[in-house]
């Protein structure tokens, strides 16, 4: 009797690289997802750089204009002046009218005679001081022209206040220089139009940090700034290398991610610089409005950080799922491979016993009939049909 032999069955391995497929889309997701967030840390960091830059820019057109003010009041008050130089009533009642009128604009203003000596101010405790040796004193009746003292230190009632002075000389009808008048600019009171700036800057919704803000001379001295760490010092921010500060030397404003130098923080700075008003040339002051990367970017990262953990809970069960499927789907595509070719094997087993039988009943000596169960004939032999 002969055995039936063990069919081998061959299972294409088909959708075995579903999982890899997975994973690899996953793999691809991660640096994807880094590039969509760098890209809108970029346009973020653009954003407020714009509004930086404007927020400086502004800063120096108003700064320009108050200089402009401030240089015509000076002018003013030289002409007027001149009328009755030699009258210390008349100076005294004048100067009085403009400091209960130009309150806090001037910390100081003053009237002096041909040698330097104060006539009149509106701070008694100046009037008969010498100012024949000051610097603007000596340019005024030089040039007989306006001269503008930058930011400079002066004792005003046992106070150390940082100023600018405007001296212009006064003269005659026919020109003779009869003394000037000196009035001092508190940089308190030049501070406070970028203090209410950078404020309106801070209110806006879409700026969700602190903004600083710092005010250079023309030669990069600090002389008026937000981060008390600067007040009272003589730190030189153009000397020290700042980008912003060397890059406000070219007049046209702009913004520049750099680091803080004291501290050691990544920032995004906007500057700008005063290019003066009307005939007032300015003074090249330079302005720089200035915000901390990360808070810039703070609001980006906390919605980033909250669709990561939604998309996580929700991409990890899902990535199971379709892992758990794919390996439930091989297994029963293996398990249909195998139960077909089981079924060949059978179906051609059945075929070779149906041909051994019929060989059989072909050969044999006898003849056979065979019947099926409603008595119709349905095979035979040779010897049958000789029969």
């Amino acid at each position: 009797m002969k055995t039936l032999k063990a069919v081998s069955v061959h299972v294409p391995r088909r959708y075995r690289w579903l999982p890899y497929l997975l994973i690899g889309v996953t793999l691809l997701a991660i640096p994807a997802a880094i590039a969509l967030i760098r890209f809108v840390e970029h346009r973020f960091v653009e954003a407020a750089g714009g509004e930086l830059k404007l927020a400086a820019a502004g800063v120096t057109e108003k700064l320009d204009r108050m200089l402009f003010e401030r240089r015509g009041d000076v002018l003013m008050m030289a002409r007027i002046v001149s009328l009755r130089p030699s009258d210390p009533k008349y100076l005294s009642e004048y100067l009085k009218w403009v400091k209960t009128n130009y309150f806090p604009v001037y910390l100081s203003v003053a009237v002096t005679d041909v040698q330097g000596r104060v006539l009149a101010a509106t701070e008694p405790s100046l009037v008969g001081r010498d100012y024949s040796r000051s610097a603007s004193f000596l340019a005024a009746r030089a040039t007989r022209r306006l001269d503008i003292a930058d930011v400079e230190g002066l004792e005003v009632e046992e106070s150390e206040v940082d100023t600018m002075a405007f001296t212009a000389p006064i003269l005659d009808a026919q020109g003779t220089f009869l003394g000037v008048v000196t009035s001092r600019v508190g940089v308190p009171f030049l501070e406070e139009v970028t203090t209410r700036t950078v404020r309106s800057l801070e209110a806006r919704p879409e700026m969700g940090g602190r903004v600083e803000y710092v005010m250079l001379t023309k030669q990069g001295k600090v002389f008026a700034t937000s981060d008390l760490s600067y007040k009272r010092t003589d730190m030189n921010l153009k000397e020290l290398g700042s980008s912003s500060a060397r890059l406000s030397e070219t007049g046209a404003p702009g913004f520049i991610e750099e680091e803080h130098l004291r501290r050691q923080v990544q920032v995004v700075t906007g500057y700008a610089q005063t290019k003066g008003f009307g005939g007032f040339p300015g003074l090249g002051w330079s302005v720089l409005v200035r915000m901390d990367r990360q808070d810039i970017l703070a609001p980006i990262h906390s919605y980033f950080w909250k669709v990561g953990i939604v998309g996580a809970t929700i991409w990890i069960p899902i990535m199971g799922l379709l892992l758990w499927a794919t390996t439930r789907l091989r297994t029963e595509h293996r398990q249909a491979q195998q139960e077909s070719a089981w079924a060949k094997a059978a179906e051609a087993a059945l075929l070779q016993s149906q041909e051994r039988n019929r060989a059989i009943v072909d050969t044999a000596l006898d003849g056979v009939i065979t019947i099926d169960s409603t008595g119709v004939v349905t095979d035979w032999n040779a010897q049958a049909t000789a029969i």
